[in-house]
């Protein structure tokens, strides 16, 4: 497939799993991570990728192994890329797939969310205990006292 003539159809021909495929590589993405997010097949998937790359919009960066078959290759988005990105985002109000990065950032913001919550629990029990303790410590001496 040849290269859309202008930037306008460029941006109307990302649509679809192309577009899908264009927001998923947002740096280093293994062409075999988004294959099982998309309803197509390998083949239709690979064939998006082809004419991402034919428009330049991305690149291959590395080859990775998985197992015993043929190396995936690794694309990341050229300059031209992250422009059209960028432009499709605009033109649609899509938010890009985050990425695996600012998944684990945002799990690990939750993690530290719940640790706070679970530290303050733990420090209110533990002011809960202290008032036991002087509230007995004050029984066993007004006891002593008495005897």
């Amino acid at each position: 497939m040849d290269e859309p003539k202008s930037w306008d159809v460029l941006i109307d021909e990302l649509r679809g799993n192309r577009a899908e495929l264009l927001l998923a590589i947002n740096d280093n993405y293994p062409a075999e991570t988004p294959k099982s997010e998309l309803t197509d097949t390998v083949n239709s998937v690979n064939y998006h990728l082809d004419i991402l790359e034919e428009w330049g919009l991305i690149e291959v960066v590395a080859h990775e192994q998985q197992g015993g078959r043929i190396p995936a290759r690794v694309f990341s988005l050229t300059d031209h890329g992250r422009e059209a990105v960028e432009d499709l985002l605009a033109r649609t109000g899509a938010r890009p797939i985050p990425s695996a990065v600012e998944q684990h950032i945002e799990s690990l913001r939750s993690d530290v969310e719940d640790a706070k919550a679970e530290a303050q629990a733990a420090q209110d029990r533990v002011e809960g205990l202290k008032e036991v303790v002087q509230e007995l410590a004050a029984e066993v001496e007004a006891q002593a006292q008495a005897k």
